[in-house]
């Protein structure tokens, strides 16, 4: 009598990731184990789908490469590799459907809506931009306004950057992504604003948490500084923290000396050596004479340069000098200004 096997148990799988992997950033990969409930001589890429759940693509979510077998070849495991265009945190589906593999007998699976027949990674392989980063309040003026707008109280923008206020903002196009971590780094500028050079590192952690900014550029002395920005997405990719904010901090204004001109007409001008004070910036200015003139023209010594010098007569109010129609005034416009 011959003897005639009948299968007709239809075979099933087991999609599993490795429980290790959270997360797939950069150029990260993971292992896919496919657990058979028999014996699958042939498996491969062509018979598994990735997916984002709504779209299935044959490498838009990345691609399975490396299929093995065990001995009996009841277990497949594979090697998932993100997408080589890079995707934004995306869940990514690898499941087998219905009917791509047989067993020895030749019956295609139908357990392609079980719900262990899929497995999900979650793939962050995009890098994130450097913020966009401005100093909160430039300290520069607008020059196409009168130096009384009250707009030019709180200048924000780059302006000179040129500050006495150092802290930062986020520029409107430059916001972190949502859940990143920001860090930050200072060095000093031993260039210029237009061309700057980086120098040496301030603070002894080349990258710190941009919380602590604020208090590391309050220590920091008077002078030319780069600072950059990066951040760190949820999926642990960081971005490359080149892009600096070159600005100035500049928190002291210098003197601006004032004295008679006694080369016009200080009444008492001639007195003994003794009583003489000698000034780098004027050396005429006599602390010693009267200070009763007919001549109201002053001398003052130099202003820092783009400063707005103010005046006031007595215990009146203080009053821009815009000179003959600039809004920086010199010390001359200032002199004849008082003098009128």
């Amino acid at each position: 009598a011959n003897t005639i096997n009948v299968d007709a148990v239809l075979p099933t799988v087991a999609v599993s990731v490795d429980d290790s992997v959270a997360t797939i950033k950069g150029t990260e990969t993971a292992i896919v184990r496919f657990t058979f409930s028999e014996a699958v001589a042939t498996f491969d890429a062509t018979m598994v789908t990735l997916t984002n759940g709504t779209t299935a693509h044959a490498t838009q979510w990345g691609t399975l490469t490396g299929f093995t077998a065990n001995a009996d070849k009841t277990v497949w495991t594979a090697t998932y590799n993100g997408p080589t265009t890079p995707i934004d945190r995306t869940n990514v589906q690898i499941l087998v459907e219905s009917s791509k593999f047989k067993d020895a007998a030749g019956n295609l699976n139908a357990d392609g809506a079980d719900t262990n027949n899929r497995a999900t990674l979650t793939v962050d392989n995009k890098l994130p931009v450097d913020p966009g980063i401005q100093l909160t309040s430039d300290s520069d003026r607008d020059t196409t306004q009168p130096a009384t707008n009250p707009s030019n109280a709180n200048r924000v923008g780059t302006g000179d950057l040129i500050t006495n206020n150092t802290s930062l903002s986020f520029t409107t196009t430059g916001t972190p992504e949502a859940g990143a971590t920001v860090e930050y780094k200072l060095v000093l500028n031993t260039g210029t604003l237009a061309a700057p050079v980086v120098g040496t590192l301030v603070g002894s952690t080349e990258w710190r948490s941009l919380a602590d900014y604020n208090a590391d550029i309050d220590a920091a002395g008077q002078g030319n500084y780069l600072v950059y920005v990066r951040q760190t997405d949820l999926g642990g990719n960081t971005s490359p923290g080149t892009a600096a904010l070159a600005f100035t901090k500049d928190t002291m204004a210098n003197t601006v000396s004032v004295s008679l001109n006694t080369t016009n007409g200080d009444s008492t001008t001639t007195l003994a050596p003794a009583t003489a004070v000698a000034q780098a910036n004027n050396d005429q200015v006599d602390y010693g004479a009267d200070r009763i003139t007919n001549n109201k023209v002053l001398t003052l010594g130099a202003a820092e340069a783009g400063a707005q010098v103010q005046y006031r007569i007595g215990s009146g109010d203080w009053t821009n000098a815009t000179g003959t129609g600039t809004a920086d005034a010199t010390p001359t416009e200032i002199a004849n200004q008082i003098a009128a």
